[in-house]
């Protein structure tokens, strides 16, 4: 994700347009890829389970379809996947250290690079017995998602799709964290537009077909306020001001001449073992 912070900085000053055929479908191999290496990692959450074991399986996962983690070594990141955990908003270290515990939100985060063709995608799972308001945090933030995704077509703003995600953040009373939000993939790994989860109708940068990006709303059970770690030891997690428990979806789309495609979404019959 890009931050309006300055945590994270775009690549390329142009928009992610991939419209040759040939490179479209590398570009779905590659979400094909990702949406399975999710698919896989669903089944595998469970507390006691460490976050590097979830890091080493995506690594071996793509691995074994010709693809690598886009993350690793992108402004010195030394891991493929995120992995944060309840307070943790975004950009949670994999660590061996790092154990799933009893009760949790766990937020898996996936860059895969198939050929040059990049796809985004991430995934909020909830572990034990939680109450309520948690489940409705996790579903709130899937339903912004879905519904951002179903107004995508050319020719509207991206205003469009933060003013549908914050309409969703409200009907649930979710904090919506909008220091961070969707960006442009496909051809880098951070690239034009910025896709907030908040957003004016008919304002910001106009979408066009074949254009890539990510539509992912952060939204937490506090303020929607963040920090980011600065330390030498981490630098890169970003957490809740409030230590409140957050949730974050996330889907690559390509555009399409009537609305979109979603890359990082696949049905069983498409899934790669």
């Amino acid at each position: 994700m890009l931050t309006s912070l300055g945590f994270k900085f775009i690549d390329s000053i142009f928009m992610s347009i991939i419209s040759d055929p040939f490179e479209q479908q590398k570009l779905i191999r590659s979400g094909q890829i990702l949406a399975s290496c999710h698919h896989h990692i669903a089944n595998m959450i469970k507390p006691g389970l460490s976050c590097e074991q979830i890091e080493s399986f995506a690594m071996s996962f793509t691995a074994k379809y010709g693809a690598k983690l886009a993350t690793i070594g992108y402004r010195e990141y030394k891991y493929g996947t995120c992995v944060s955990i309840n307070e943790e908003v975004v950009h949670g270290l994999p660590l061996a250290t790092k154990i799933i515990p009893e009760t949790a939100v766990v937020s898996i985060d996936i860059m895969v690079d198939f050929e040059g063709f990049i796809t985004d995608a991430a995934r909020t799972y909830i572990v034990g017995e939680v109450d309520l308001p948690v489940v409705k945090l996790v579903e709130g933030t899937r339903e912004a998602m879905w519904q951002a995704i179903k107004v995508v077509k050319p020719n509207i703003r991206i205003g469009d799709l933060g003013y549908t995600m914050q309409q969703i953040a409200k009907k649930y009373h979710l904090g919506n964290v909008t220091a961070l939000g969707g960006h442009g993939v496909g051809l880098n790994i951070h690239d034009e537009p910025f896709v907030l989860s908040v957003g004016r109708k008919g304002r910001g940068a106009k979408i066009f077909e074949n254009m890539v990006f990510t539509i992912e709303p952060m939204f937490c059970l506090g303020s929607g306020e963040v920090v980011f770690d600065n330390t030498e030891e981490d630098g890169w997690t970003v957490r809740t001001k409030d230590n409140s428990w957050s949730a974050h979806e996330e889907h690559t789309v390509l555009v399409t001449a009537k609305g979109c495609r979603v890359i990082t979404e696949i049905d069983t019959t498409d899934l790669l073992e």
